[in-house]
């Protein structure tokens, strides 16, 4: 278990370095007016006499539905029907969407991890089926992983007992690309509790896979809260007893637990790292068509300093290229980053300020969109 400051330090290193990944759970779309699967399963599990309440294991319960009516059309339809509804948008979504992470996996099957990232301008690449992992959407910012299929085919979509076991027989390049994912990524998962059956399934195909050979990765997960209990203390004990052997059984897949007193601080908490993610970009620019003798003694010396300085720390430098300026920071970005000239996107940025073009009429907008 860590501390929020040591997650929020680690984690947003991942994110400027460019290897962090969301996995994002059903509560992550429960915020958003989307049902999770006690409540997608309410109505069916009462036509055969159980309790969603009572039942740990909702995959099973789903099977037993299936069982029971030789027939999974009901739940195709109860997929299809509860996710074409208006949502609002999440706001753990919107600033993960804000975020520079390339890599979303989710068990979800509504649309609105991409569809919030479309909004954000986002060049997204959705991956549903197999066939799809084969194709490569050209320029695409973000590649969301739709593991367990999407509302649109809910034939095909993963959720009782028969689909999981069948899963590598039908979806095994998506357990291998998960694989690598988790070899190469450090990611969050969030909008998981354990009453949610997929995290069960994900948890053991991380420790098939990886075993002992794992990087670490998050889990945001509620504190036991002494107050909600009342006058129940056996109880409070006991649950807190066990979610302290749960988050150390999830060291065993590599899996640190941030806790936090509630979720409604997930928003401060990814606001804080998207401020300290940005942090580290500087914008350095300025332009003059003569700047005098003093300068040319002096500043091209500076900046070049100024702009390897940054680069050895890390820090992305934006500019806009402008006369005077632009040059040196380049040049000096470049020498900087000779040895591994994969590095430089990671600390130069250009949005060169489209001066050669104020004749044509587009050109206010223009000046915006750079």
């Amino acid at each position: 278990m860590i501390t929020i400051a040591q997650f929020k330090k680690s984690y947003s290193k991942a994110i400027r370095e460019g290897y962090a990944a969301i996995f994002a759970g059903a509560g992550l779309s429960k915020a958003s007016g989307f049902v999770e699967w006690k409540e997608l399963l309410n109505d069916l599990a009462r036509e055969i006499n159980l309790d969603v309440e009572k039942e740990s294991d909702l995959v099973e319960v789903a099977q037993y539905y299936v069982n029971e009516k030789n027939s999974r059309n009901e739940i195709n339809e109860k997929i299809l029907n509860r996710f074409i509804t208006e949502s609002q948008e999440s706001e753990n979504i919107r600033i993960l969407s804000e975020l520079p992470i390339q890599i979303f996996w989710t068990t979800n099957y509504d649309h609105l991890i991409e569809d919030t990232l479309k909004k954000f301008g986002k060049h997204v690449d959705v991956k549903i089926t197999s066939e799809s992992l084969a194709t490569n959407l050209s320029g695409n910012d973000t590649i969301v992983y739709k593991m367990h299929g999407d509302y649109t085919d809910p034939a095909a979509c993963v959720i009782i007992k028969d689909d999981y076991e069948l899963y590598n027989d039908k979806r095994q390049l998506f357990t291998t690309k998960l694989q690598g994912d988790l070899v190469s990524k450090t990611f969050l998962f969030i909008g998981f509790s354990f009453e949610d059956p997929n995290l069960k399934y994900i948890l053991s195909r991380i420790h098939v896979l990886l075993g002992k050979n794992r990087r670490t990765h998050y889990l945001f997960l509620k504190r036991i809260q002494e107050d909600e209990y009342e006058d129940r203390m056996d109880d409070y004990n006991y649950d807190l007893n066990k979610q302290e052997l749960r988050i150390n059984d999830l060291k065993r897949y590599g899996i640190e637990t941030v806790l936090i007193d509630s979720y409604n601080q997930i928003p401060t908490i990814l606001s804080e790292i998207k401020r300290s993610t940005k942090c580290k970009n500087i914008f350095i620019s300025g332009s003059a068509q003569e700047y005098g003798p003093a300068w040319e003694k002096t500043a091209p010396t500076f900046i070049r300093s100024l702009a390897s300085q940054l680069c050895k720390e890390n820090y992305k430098i934006i500019t806009g290229h402008a006369r005077g300026i632009g040059s040196y920071l380049v040049s000096a970005a470049i020498e900087e980053c000779q040895a591994n000239v994969g590095e430089l996107e990671k600390h130069l940025m250009i949005k060169a300020f489209p001066y050669q073009d104020r004749n044509r009429s587009d050109y206010e907008q223009l000046k915006k969109e750079i």
